[in-house]
């Protein structure tokens, strides 16, 4: 696996014309882990009717707990978890925290890119964390993406 990241591949797009990358080999960042947010789907809370007959009226002072934990994007009621992990099998595990908000919101809340950055203050050289494409952040120093976004006018 290793070594099928590290060496350059060939795809080839719609028409049949080759589209050569450059493995990891060849990556402008220094990278050194993994990060990455999950939806880990619950049940949802507190369901159920207010009384015991047939149309009874749901619960109403559970109404705000439900939404906290309502995932909008995904449209199902969910934990939300970040993982950072180094090669060397070390983890970092960050919540769970309700499914609510975006990953921005949880790498923010858990302070990991200054962790990433406090581990390394001595260093003549920073290396990076590699994560999905959300984290392309402005505000995000240690961590970074190498997907691109397309159509939506996002930079990386």
């Amino acid at each position: 696996m290793e070594r099928e990241m590290q060496r350059p591949n060939v795809h080839y797009d719609v028409h049949n014309n080759p589209i050569y990358s450059d493995g990891l080999l060849h990556n402008p960042i220094f990278m050194f882990g993994i990060v990455d947010c999950f939806l880990d789907g619950i049940h949802v809370l507190f369901a159920g009717p207010a009384a015991d007959f047939e149309f009874a009226p749901r619960k109403e002072q559970y109404q705000i707990t439900q939404r906290a934990f309502y995932s909008g994007y995904k449209h199902f009621h969910s934990n939300k978890v970040e993982t950072f992990g180094l090669p060397n099998g070390i983890s970092f595990m960050y919540g769970p925290v309700a499914g609510r908000g975006s990953d921005i919101t949880t790498v923010r809340d858990s302070g990991l890119d200054d962790f990433i950055r406090l581990i390394q203050q001595n260093k003549s050289m920073l290396y990076m964390a590699f994560g999905d494409l959300i984290y392309n952040a402005q505000f995000l120093t240690a961590i970074r993406s190498c997907y691109e976004a397309h159509g939506a006018g996002v930079a990386p």
